[in-house]
């Protein structure tokens, strides 16, 4: 993702059949051949309560981690209060609502 300038996130967290909470993060771009690529950058599990600034804190040092802080320009997450707050900020871009969770 060295030569990559811009990335857009999807971010969604669930909770599976055991009561387990995981937080997946997946990077969208166009490589340098202008092919569009996604890519999970992080699946991980989430402890916890779901506070919008965990979920900030979580979500920042998973990206971090790879030095692509500066090229975020757009995320998109479902419309729940917990990660809409901890994705809105300036620090991810611009946030988006994902459309096929508002229809459910």
């Amino acid at each position: 993702m060295k030569k990559i300038p811009f990335i857009a996130l999807t971010i969604d967290l669930w909770l599976n059949s055991r009561r387990t909470h995981f937080l997946a993060i997946a990077a969208h771009y166009y490589d340098e051949r202008m092919k569009h690529s996604s890519t999970v950058i992080s699946f991980r599990r989430f402890h916890g309560r779901h506070l919008s600034y965990r979920l900030n804190s979580f979500i920042i040092k998973e990206i971090e981690k790879l030095n692509i802080q500066t090229k975020i320009v757009a995320v998109t997450t479902d419309s729940g209060s917990d990660i809409k707050g901890a994705t809105s900020s300036n620090q991810l871009g611009t946030w988006y609502s994902c459309d096929t969770h508002n229809i459910n």
